[in-house]
């Protein structure tokens, strides 16, 4: 997106005289521009900046006499039958003064290589090429290893000088690839860095490299901040060494998934870039799809002098659309550690409001707690009938397709063994012994899958659950809640199934009130399911495509829930009101399962939307809110997009791949002005902050 409202125009340079500066000056200022991009892979992204620079180039001299710029013995301009072009000489000078790029993997950097000298040639034919070999007596094509080299952008040599290190087989120092940039681009570093990093940096889980890159992980952990904690992705780290690679004006601009916004691993890059007050720009694709593997991304733009105020907007993933994107000035000291939230003004005074009078659900007192993982579902979890074994040790459990709004009716269908005992108000496992002798048929049907339950990654003991969470609390629980959600999806616990469920880690979460919580689980339910406090939600957590969105304990547990002065009169009535409303709803939905005919379906349908109605409004009236600020929650639209797939309500937490093929705007390079090299130069040029090169005719110049 290309913003004119404070880009440089260099029409409005002016020399300490008063005058313009000349063609001359402007393009010396340009030949000492220093482009990287430190994963550039195949090179689409410095094809794209290379292709804006050689029009920018191009659009300048024909703007500025182009005759003179065809003279001498390098001239840059050519004219030929179609008019005038940028010589081969012109093109391999910008090239080699600009562009910089950096990959780990040596045949990614083969390919950029090759993509670019392409790009030089674009256009040319054999018989151009024999005249400029005659005329010149040079190589048409020139030698890019100064520019683009093979290394790991992220490891220094500074690697060496750990304590701890062990010696290194010739495998791990080839695929470690230390890379040195003081010494690789020592001209830059001694100018004081980059003027503008940019691309699309790997998404990597950084639990998928603990195993086979040990040595790396240690280090990340100790050499950048944005790594110091957490499960963190890599593209973190890539952000921070961007900024470290910049001179004190350089911008960076990265591609990156948006989820750093909100999610505990994000929090120390947060940290970062808040300290550093070096975000300048962001573009939120939110739940659009850049990529074709599900990746929720954004544009970073950053700076390495202080921003005392970005800009925001959001745009859908295409090119036209992000030309479009309308932005929001904000306050630079608005971003923090914690999680980054870009409501609007009028938002933003409905959140303060949403502060009054109100508690964090975790601190009613709640507990909120992930549902349990067996490990091997195949093996502890069967069919109803299926399995002949003692029924103290059968449980039913409870998955996301259980409930719903105001909804709880588990099927029956599914049984799982659950080998553990309550004991003093907690659990334990049973023992091997205890379970032999108390559960025989159990123990032999566990014992003859041992094998497959072995070969877990996590495990107590062999016949214990991977992962047993909070089996207590479950116990107790009175709410139940989604991994993912498209509105208020949450259902209360009816006491006759205690002890008789076990949540699935897929089937979501569960809501525990204390004891010392006054507020009844039925009030709770109805706040949860609430309009205003689903919009609340939104505003919080991730957003996946068709508007679900994530329900993990860190922004659920954040929800603002409106408490009651029982020795208020008025506040007692509302909350006995909405305790009434929410249990004449639980009654509509169970009637509604009942119901046998389309005309009672359709019937009680009306009435749990009347009732829902009710609800909302009694919930307007507690938190206090105005007709304009319902307006602002009953406003928000929902994106028109497919609806998430079943395989990512059950586990939203897919983390994506590295996610370089096939953007919304890719060709393979090296085709000539490609969707993607345009898009990629769009983001250059936004980057850089300056206009399209405008014709510049300034008077009286020398050169």
């Amino acid at each position: 997106a290309r913003d004119k409202s404070d880009a440089a125009d260099v029409r409005t340079v002016k020399r300490p005289e008063g005058r313009a500066p000349s063609a001359t000056a402007i393009l010396n200022r340009l030949a000492k521009l220093r482009i990287l991009d430190p994963a550039c892979g195949s090179g689409s992204f410095l094809i794209g900046a290379y292709q804006f620079l050689l029009d920018w180039h191009l659009q300048f001299y024909l703007a500025n006499d182009p005759a003179r710029f065809a003279r001498g013995s390098r001239p840059a301009l050519v004219e030929t039958s179609r008019g005038w072009k940028l010589t081969i000489a012109e093109r391999k000078r910008i090239l080699l003064a600009n562009i910089h790029g950096v990959d780990i993997d040596a045949q990614a950097v083969e390919v950029t290589k090759l993509s670019l000298l392409l790009k030089v040639l674009e256009g040319e034919t054999g018989q151009t090429l024999q005249t400029i070999f005659r005329l010149f007596a040079e190589r048409a094509l020139p030698d890019l290893g100064d520019n683009i080299k093979c290394g790991n952008s992220l490891i220094g040599p500074d690697f060496y000088q750990q304590a701890e290190l062990p010696l290194l087989t010739d495998e791990e120092r080839y695929r470690i690839n230390v890379f040195d940039w003081h010494a690789e681009f020592a001209d830059i570093f001694q100018a004081g860095g980059f003027d503008a990093v940019i691309g699309n940096p790997p998404y990597i889980r950084i639990q998928t490299m603990q195993d086979s890159q040990p040595q790396e992980v240690e280090f990340f952990s100790r050499a950048y901040k944005s790594a110091s904690e957490g499960n963190y992705d890599i593209y973190v780290i890539f952000v921070e060494r961007g900024l470290q690679l910049l001179n004190k004006s350089g911008r960076q601009g990265f591609i990156i998934p948006n989820k750093f916004f909100r999610t505990d691993y994000g929090e120390s890059l947060r940290r970062v870039l808040s300290n550093e007050k070096a975000v300048s720009k962001i573009v939120d694709f939110g739940h659009s799809q850049v990529f074709e593997a599900t990746t929720y991304t954004c544009l970073l733009f950053l700076q390495r002098g202080k921003a005392m105020s970005f800009e925001y907007g959001t745009s859908e993933a295409a090119a036209k659309a992000l030309s479009q994107t309308v932005f929001a000035k904000r306050e630079g000291k608005s971003l923090t550690a914690g999680a980054w939230s870009f409501e609007s003004l009028e938002s933003a005074s409905l959140l303060a409001k949403l502060s009054k009078q109100t508690t964090r659900l975790l601190d009613l007192p709640a507990d909120m707690s992930r549902g349990s993982s067996t490990g091997d579902d195949e093996v502890f979890v069967f069919e109803s009938g299926t399995l002949k074994i003692e029924k103290e040790i059968i449980r039913e459990p409870l998955f996301a397709s259980d409930f719903g709004r105001y909804r709880f009716s588990p099927t029956g269908k599914w049984k799982v063994i659950f080998p553990y005992v309550s004991e003093n108000g907690s659990f334990r496992l049973y023992t091997e012994p205890e379970l032999k002798r108390l559960f025989p048929r159990a123990y032999s049907y566990l014992h003859e899958n041992q094998p497959a339950l072995k070969r877990r990654k996590q495990f107590k003991e062999w016949f214990a659950y991977s992962a047993p969470r909070n089996l207590a609390l479950h116990d107790q629980a009175q709410i139940s809640v989604p991994l993912l959600a498209d509105g208020g999806l949450f259902a209360l616990i009816p006491n006759q199934t205690r002890g008789q469920l076990c949540p699935m880690a897929s089937g979501g979460f569960t809501i525990t009130l204390s004891k010392q919580c006054q507020l009844k689980s039925e009030y709770v339910l109805g706040l949860l399911n609430s309009k205003l406090l689903f919009w609340r939600l939104q505003g919080m957590s991730n957003l996946f495509r068709g508007g679900w969105i994530t329900c993990t304990k860190q922004y659920f547990g954040e929800l603002p829930i409106r408490v009651i002065n029982f020795s208020n009169k008025t506040d007692k009535e509302r909350h006995d009101r909405m305790v009434k409303l929410v249990e004449q709803m639980l009654e509509l939905h169970r009637q509604l399962a009942a119901a046998r005919t389309p005309q009672e379906q359709t019937a009680l349908e009306r009435q749990i939307a009347a009732t829902d109605t009710q609800i909302d409004r009694l919930v307007y009236d507690l938190y206090g809110l105005t007709g304009e600020e319902i307006a602002i929650v009953e406003g928000r639209a929902q994106p028109e997009m497919p609806d998430v797939p079943a395989t990512a309500a059950a586990e939203p937490e897919a983390k994506p791949k590295r996610a370089r093929k096939k953007p919304f705007y890719s060709q393979p390079p090296p085709e000539p002005t490609t969707p993607e090299s345009e898009a990629a130069a769009a983001a250059f040029h936004n980057l850089m902050g300056k206009e399209d090169p405008t014709p510049y005719r300034p008077k009286g110049d020398p050169s």
